[in-house]
């Protein structure tokens, strides 16, 4: 493993996202300029049934980052399920003559993004041939040979150290075949609002009237966004299990909860893609609302002794490894967090997930398991850092996000919410641990003083992006078209 720079330098206090920040984030993710959505009363949640497990956990924090598939992050890891000898992807499915491209190990940390909703994925997926990613990408106007990248320990060697002190996740698939959005519903809820998993702020969905399928469009809220945020109400998350459970929880996020329902829709905060929360006028009454938080305050919760009981961590834009986000200072923020973990008292009680909310258009090698019509779909990184982890482990079991729910339903005595986390199917992450092990002691990877600043100034500053009447979006600098940006 390449030497980690390491440092003395004491850790500056974080900065909360000013709240400027979510106004601007969300011209991506799906403005709405105003509007009234029919209010639904908030949902009824009977007393929850506890059983009790014996574990030593008592908090669970999923940092979930964004678009990068398995064999992208860890498929020339030691002994992981990478794409087999003499892999080599079609350019064109209809016209095999102009060739096709097998992986490759690049050290480029910032990459054009690629197309990877609704359709894309499908194309990608073709039917289970895991062939058609490079067809998916046909019509963008972006590099092609990034959908066939890998990346190893040079360029990502922090992740690829938790890899081997504590579990891989060989076989964790997200969720559903499209962009984040469905992806961050099906984390907390096992299920999303239907219109999710096919419309976004610009990405094209299925059927004759797809091209007016938008959420958002040139400063306006759709119909579908006006419908989708009618199916978002009644949809019952564990959010809404916690406060019956007496389960303390946070969603940390970009800006946190911002202002009220109404101020939201105005400023676009309702569409966020990475806190679907914001989406249910429920979550702005006050004792919902103080739990949803700025992203860097995960940072002082851990500080102050405030760590709730399950804590899902989204990032700011440019932190989050989104391409054309640089990754390495993706990776120095999860190490932030984990090393705030590993020097707390919370060590000895805490199970992190790591994951990241969908394949981001990169090419993994193995079919998902069909769950129902709207997935799994392919693989993602995923790595379990706990006391309690099966050290340098490669977990072979199939999972998906909703094995983050079964995990946290086991450990607190929680009963299924869906038929996602309910099946049979997939795994509930309690073979990645072993309990009865001494409890691994903490694996620190001291980050120094420039790359701590780094994380400072994107957890604290505006990050620039904008729609143009014409429907682009603008990513520091780089131009993508709207239906690519399927965050």
């Amino acid at each position: 493993m390449p030497e980690k720079v390491t440092s003395n330098t004491a850790h500056p206090a974080k900065k909360s996202i000013a709240p400027s920040v979510a106004i601007i984030l969300t011209i991506v993710f799906g403005i709405v300029a105003v509007g009234i959505v029919t209010a639904i009363s908030t949902l009824t949640v009977s007393n929850v049934p506890r059983i009790t497990h014996n574990t030593p956990l008592t908090h669970i924090i999923i940092i979930d980052q964004e678009n990068h598939a398995f064999d992208n992050y860890f498929g020339t890891f030691p002994n992981a399920t990478g794409p087999p000898s003499g892999t080599c992807i079609p350019y064109n499915l209809t016209n095999l003559s102009k060739g096709c491209q097998g992986p490759f190990v690049t050290n480029d940390p910032s990459v054009p993004g690629m197309a990877h909703g609704w359709v894309s994925s499908h194309t990608s997926y073709n039917n289970g041939s895991m062939n058609g990613f490079f067809q998916a990408e046909t019509n963008q106007s972006k590099p092609l040979k990034w959908v066939m990248s890998e990346y190893n320990n040079q360029t990502i060697p922090y992740y690829w150290d938790y890899a081997e002190h504590y579990t891989l996740l060989n076989n964790l698939y997200s969720s559903v075949l499209s962009y984040s959005l469905p992806n961050h519903w099906d984390t907390i809820a096992g299920t999303a609002p239907k219109l999710s998993y096919f419309y976004g702020t610009g990405d094209v969905g299925p059927g004759p009237n797809s091209s007016n399928g938008t959420f958002y469009k040139k400063g306006h809220v759709t119909p579908r966004g006006y419908k989708y945020l009618n199916q978002s109400q009644p949809i019952k998350t564990l959010a809404d299990v916690f406060k019956a459970g007496g389960i303390s929880w946070r969603y940390y996020s970009a800006g946190g909860i911002g202002g009220t329902y109404k101020q939201n829709e105005k400023n676009g905060a309702v569409f966020s893609y990475w806190n679907p929360l914001l989406s249910q006028n429920r979550s702005y009454n006050a004792n919902v609302a103080s739990n949803i938080k700025p992203t860097g305050a995960i940072f002082t919760d851990i500080q102050n002794g405030k760590l709730a009981n399950v804590s899902w961590v989204s990032p700011t834009l440019d932190l989050s490894e989104h391409p054309p986000a640089n990754i390495i200072y993706g990776m120095w923020y999860v190490t932030d967090i984990v090393d705030s973990v590993m020097q707390s008292k919370y060590w000895n009680s805490t199970a992190i997930i790591f994951m990241e909310d969908d394949y981001g258009g990169y090419y993994d090698n193995a079919p998902p398991p069909q769950l129902d019509s709207y997935g799994l779909s392919f693989r993602v990184p995923g790595i379990v850092i706990s006391p309690y982890a099966k050290e340098n482990y490669i977990d072979r079991t199939n999972y998906s996000f909703e094995s983050t729910m079964k995990l946290i339903e086991y450990v607190y005595g929680l009963s299924n919410l869906t038929a996602r986390d309910g099946s049979g199917r997939i795994g509930n992450l309690l073979n990645s641990f072993n309990f009865s092990q001494k409890p691994q002691k903490p694996y620190i990877i001291p980050l120094n003083q420039t790359q701590l600043d780094i994380v400072n100034r994107y957890l604290s500053e505006n990050t620039v992006i904008g729609a143009n009447d014409e429907g682009n979006i603008t990513v520091n600098g780089y131009t993508l078209p709207a239906n690519d940006f399927d965050t």
